[in-house]
């Protein structure tokens, strides 16, 4: 299977995995740090935060992907087509307004 024929799982699942490496090779540096530059009563409270932090990182990376999936309906894609529309007539009518008046300011002056 080519990287081109993966199903869009299989992307995610990717991108979730590099995440999850990324965040522990940066959690890794950061416990080596702790551990030689803390003051001694720190030793051990900088590196649980440090691996807290890590392990919910890494949780909600893997629990994201199932809003990922969460598609709109195809009634809530045409109301918010219908929504834009209306938007853009707004946004015209108030240029075009905003135009005339200054065209009227204009010739008054």
């Amino acid at each position: 299977m080519t990287y081109e024929q993966q199903s869009e799982f299989e992307k995610s699942l990717n991108i979730r995995a590099m995440t999850t490496k990324q965040i522990w090779s940066y959690a890794t540096g950061m416990l080596a740090i702790c551990m030689i530059f803390a003051p001694g009563r720190y030793k051990l409270a900088i590196p649980m935060i440090v691996i807290g932090g890590a392990a919910t990182s890494t949780a909600f990376v893997w629990h994201s992907h199932n809003k990922s999936y969460k598609t709109l309906l195809p009634n809530q894609v045409q109301q918010m087509e219908e929504r834009l529309g209306n938007l853009e007539t707004i946004v015209g009518r108030d240029d075009l307004e905003v135009n005339l008046k200054l065209k009227q300011l204009e010739e008054k002056i």
